[in-house]
């Protein structure tokens, strides 16, 4: 199964016992890359991908949808004023994720700002820049340490608002979804055995709950 960095430290962590223990003699080999693997050219059955709707020499499953919404701790939130009557972002510490992605409508911070109509800058010249922080990958550690408003992906971030961890202070309405789907997919005429069935029907029902849930916290 080859899958992006960030799917595999966020999603595949949370639900991977599950298969273990319907499944327990099963061996995964898992490749995270941010790079497309051609599974043509591959030995990996599956990959999971932030994409469009694939080709025709490709079976999928839809599995998550995509978006972006600010997400913080409880207390960072408390310390810059942080509510759903927030009108600007002037002087909160931003972090910027450089993501990857063809996706037309994923919106980054400026995109995210021009959606919702809510300004990262004070026009003032007498407002000093907040500090600011560009990483890759996941932002989830440095949003949980309290440094800084991370522009979360919807099902990186699902399960830490769900239970606490992180907190969206401007509230469902800050919610920006994109175009493309998380989706699982692997060649249409390349026969699949039990275990590979068995993982693919896995992954499938727990993306499922998760849909189920990104609905309700997140109106997708």
């Amino acid at each position: 199964l080859t899958v992006s960095q960030t799917f595999a430290e966020t999603w595949l962590p949370r639900h991977l016992p599950a298969l273990f223990a319907r499944r327990s003699g099963v061996d995964i080999r898992l490749e995270t890359t941010w790079e497309v693997l051609d599974l043509h050219r591959s030995e990996m059955h599956f990959a999971i991908r932030f994409m469009g709707p694939p080709d025709e020499d490709h079976a999928s499953i839809d599995l998550l949808p995509s978006g972006v919404v600010p997400v913080c701790t409880t207390d960072f939130a408390e310390r810059y004023g942080l509510g759903q009557d927030t009108y600007s972002l002037a002087g909160v510490p931003v972090i910027k994720i450089d993501v990857p992605t063809s996706d037309p409508d994923w919106s980054d911070w400026t995109q995210w700002s021009r959606r919702t109509g809510v300004p990262l800058d004070d026009p003032s010249p007498s407002q000093a820049s907040a500090p600011q922080v560009a990483l890759s990958g996941s932002g989830l550690r440095l949003a949980r340490s309290g440094i800084g408003l991370v522009l979360g992906g919807l099902s990186e971030v699902l399960h830490a608002i769900d239970d606490g961890t992180l907190i969206m202070p401007l509230g469902p309405a800050s919610v920006v979804p994109a175009s493309y789907w998380h989706r699982l997919i692997w060649l249409r005429n390349r026969s699949l055995g039990p275990d590979q069935r068995a993982i693919r029907d896995w992954i499938a029902e727990h993306a499922a709950l998760d849909r189920a849930l990104m609905h309700g916290l997140f109106g997708v």
